[in-house]
């Protein structure tokens, strides 16, 4: 295998990484998970002859570090690889997988973005999925994961949910979907194309501040979406190629223990359908609303407490007094991409039937300001117009 520069990186030193304690919370009860960091090594050794199976995403041979890890794990292991190109997961998708690789792996690996990581998470659940119903079941699986993130965005290999449409969209919640261990190995970020690592940044920073003005958020979670946007600020990925790659994945990494407590919001509930009608990337879906949702957050900072002492701490963070002075932050990263308006993307009518169904949904009642209060002139106003 060809050796993986990683920048300022001492590759040896990931073998004493220990164990890391991930406090995750269900609906009724907190659970302590035991979650670990290691290295590429580790895992060629952890895999040898094993039964394994490699989800990746389509284009992983055009990333030579991706592909020659790829290579080294199918000549050490039985190995069996899916790729996945689909901007979401169905549980048809997921039938057609298992027909391929069978249930009766050791292991699996993800190496990809969240997408990836998310699919590998419900694969562990082959043996626990109703495809008459379209419904996954609770369980614990024997199945070892292994997250291998090469994007900065979703913070999935840190959360214990996966996304999937069913019958429509559905969050897979459990305990047991944290990847007992993940791998950060800064070369395959260095080598991302700039789509993709603005689409994974641009998710992860909406991420980290929705997950401040959710009403689930509590001081642990407000302190990990404190040290990712601190994170993704301090690795200048706002205003330069040259970013520092580890912080973007601590900071990715850290958006997503902020999401396992707080969960997202409104900026999410609308980038699904976003996502799956128009085709816009995950990311940008995201993207679009935040400034929407900031201008909200701004407005209802004076008729709310608990939301003005929230939006202290973004102030301080983006080191401005007005939330309307944020979103100019990523003009670099706009004018980079070209990032069009929301209002470029669809109709004022299909906005209101999404913005209906988000603010209905999970995550836009998680939103930490009633919605319901707010005018249909006012929404228009705030994430449209």
């Amino acid at each position: 295998m060809r050796q993986i520069p990683s920048e300022s990186y001492d590759y040896s030193k990931i073998r004493t990484n220990v164990h890391i304690l991930s406090k995750v919370k269900s609906s009724t009860t907190r659970h302590r998970v035991m979650q670990k960091k290691i290295g590429l090594e580790e895992i060629i050794k952890m895999i040898k002859d094993k039964d394994v199976v490699l989800v990746s995403y389509n284009s992983w041979q055009e990333n030579h570090f991706v592909s020659d890890f790829v290579k080294e794990i199918a000549s050490k292991s039985k190995l069996k690889h899916i790729t996945h190109s689909s901007l979401q997961i169905d549980l048809e998708m997921i039938k057609k997988y298992r027909d391929n690789v069978g249930t009766g792996f050791q292991y699996i690996i993800s190496i990809g973005g969240g997408g990836v990581i998310d699919l590998a998470k419900i694969l562990r659940s082959l043996n626990n999925i109703d495809f008459e119903k379209k419904k996954i079941t609770d369980f614990d699986s024997e199945i070892i994961h292994i997250a291998i993130p090469t994007t900065v965005g979703s913070g999935s290999e840190a959360t214990y949910f996966a996304t999937y449409y069913g019958s429509h969209k559905e969050s897979y919640t459990h305990k047991h979907n944290l990847p007992k261990f993940y791998c950060h190995e800064p070369a395959f970020i260095k080598s991302l194309n700039k789509d993709a690592l603005y689409n994974s940044v641009l998710d992860g920073m909406t991420q980290a501040i929705e997950s401040i003005f959710s009403r689930e958020s509590d001081s642990k979670s407000i302190e990990y979406s404190r040290l990712s946007i601190k994170g993704y600020i301090e690795s200048k990925i706002l205003t330069s190629q040259n970013y520092d790659s580890q912080k973007l994945q601590q900071a990715s990494f850290n958006a997503g223990k902020a999401i396992n407590i707080a969960k997202t919001n409104i900026a999410h509930a609308i980038s699904y359908h976003l996502t799956q009608h128009h085709n816009v990337p995950h990311g940008y879906a995201v993207f679009l609303s935040l400034e929407g949702l900031l201008k909200l957050i701004e407005d209802q900072s004076l008729l709310s407490k608990r939301v003005a002492e929230k939006k202290g701490t973004l102030l301080k963070l983006f080191k401005t007094n007005n939330l309307n002075e944020i979103i100019p932050l990523f003009k670099y990263i706009q004018n980079e991409i070209g990032l069009k308006e929301i209002n470029q993307h669809i109709t004022e009518i299909d906005f209101l039937k999404y913005f209906a169904l988000a603010k209905k949904s999970s995550r836009g009642s998680n939103l930490d300001i009633d919605l319901e209060a707010i005018s249909q002139e006012k929404i228009l106003e705030y994430f449209y117009d």
